[in-house]
């Protein structure tokens, strides 16, 4: 796929750093007892944040030079995550009910790798129709964050990422549908941002804080629920 033209706008750092604090603020308003209006706008804002984490696995299925490693980074931090969330959200070490949301980002890569791996147009249509269907179900069986849509945003930026701009508005309708909650649909004011979105990768901190700060801020908003309760 062609590689996109940059322009004047939010890097892929601007947007990652844009996404970490919209969940943060999201995280906050879920785990620390706020409760009233401060709740609702809260938890909206903190909808931004996936549809731009999904954003940034589509960009950088292309742009990195393996995304096998890629997918393993994603997956170890599935499973380091994993009692960090539980704790944060559930306050117990383990919780099959929910899984987080790194899972749901691992699978919709792990799609689009199938997808890179198979060249003929037929072979490539069958296998990833076939990964497509059993990554959404593993979504859904794991119960991980955003569930089958989530695992399709992702193969949706992947895919329509060549057209122009009305590409948005199309997978912002898609997720509407999808996604038809009433607090859920703040994250379509994530668009305009993906929108403005440059190309470049731009200037910012090792890529390995941004995947620990998502176990990182968690463990530490459940070290505070703590405190609030000695």
């Amino acid at each position: 796929m062609k590689q996109i033209m940059q322009k004047a706008g939010l890097s892929s750092t601007a947007l990652k750093i844009i996404a970490i604090t919209t969940m943060l603020v999201d995280h906050i308003a879920a785990t620390q007892g706020i409760s009233g209006s401060g709740y609702t706008i809260m938890r909206g804002i903190g909808r931004l944040a996936f549809p731009i984490f999904c954003f940034l696995i589509a960009e950088g299925a292309v742009h990195t030079r393996d995304i096998r490693k890629y997918a393993l980074r994603l997956g170890i931090f599935a499973l380091i995550s994993e009692i960090p969330y539980d704790l944060a959200f559930k306050q117990t070490i383990r919780y099959p009910q929910r899984q987080n949301v790194f899972f749901t980002l691992f699978l919709g890569l792990v799609v689009v790798a199938f997808f890179q791996w198979a060249k003929e147009k037929l072979t490539r249509l069958v296998i990833w129709t076939a990964a497509a269907t059993a990554a959404m179900w593993g979504a859904e069986w794991l119960h991980s964050d955003y569930g089958y849509a989530g695992v399709m945003l992702i193969l949706l930026f992947y895919l329509l990422r060549p057209l122009p701009w009305w590409k948005y508005p199309v997978i912002a309708g898609v997720m509407a549908f999808s996604w038809h909650s009433g607090l859920q649909l703040y994250a379509l004011l994530a668009f305009p941002l993906l929108w403005l979105y440059s190309g470049a990768k731009g200037r910012g901190l090792n890529k390995y804080v941004f995947y620990a700060f998502y176990p990182g801020h968690l463990l530490i908003l459940w070290f505070l629920q703590i405190a609030q309760t000695s």
